[in-house]
């Protein structure tokens, strides 16, 4: 008899929902992140918050008001809301091995509403618990996007259905 894909629909792979989000730079960084450290302003971090899924840049050891981050952030699975909360939240950490991850600020962005909308090429202010203005992130790519799986196992690579492959006499 035909293939039947795990993966498939009608000949349609299913694809899964993600969250892209790219990080270019921090600056204008107005607080010290680690008192006890006269050198630096610390080993800061970017993490990212969407509908409980959470993901985090590497740890830049940071000697400026500014930094360079460059990277590329992916939540997989959530879906763009069209109603109620649509907020991303953007976190700055001092990483600390001994006494805990310091909060340093954060901000909340809306995001798309639609897959392959973009919001992009902007600048958000990054507050602390008392609302005063610690940096600003620059984000150059914040949309939701759809991707292919890739954990399909099966032996056939048609990506066929058998219903659709009998109903065109494909298969008998």
């Amino acid at each position: 008899m035909g293939c039947v894909s795990s993966s498939s629909y009608c000949g349609k792979p299913f694809l899964d929902d993600y969250l892209h989000i790219k990080i270019d730079s921090v600056e204008g960084i107005r607080v010290r992140a680690d008192p006890l450290r006269f050198h630096s302003r610390g080993e800061l971090y970017i993490k990212v918050t969407y509908k409980g899924k959470s993901q985090c840049t590497n740890i830049h050891n940071v000697c400026d008001k500014d930094f360079i981050i460059n990277e590329n952030l992916i939540l997989n699975g959530p879906k763009p809301c069209k109603s109620g909360n649509h907020c991303l939240t953007i976190e700055l950490l001092d990483y600390d091995t001994v006494t805990g991850n310091d909060f340093l600020g954060s901000c909340h962005v809306t995001v798309p509403t639609v897959i392959n909308e973009e919001n992009c090429k902007r600048k958000y202010r990054l507050k602390d618990n008392e609302g005063k203005t610690v940096a600003f992130v620059n984000i150059s790519q914040l949309h939701f996007t759809k991707e292919k799986l890739n954990q399909y196992t099966g032996g056939c690579k048609l990506f066929c259905c058998v219903f659709c492959c009998q109903n065109v006499g494909r298969f008998d």
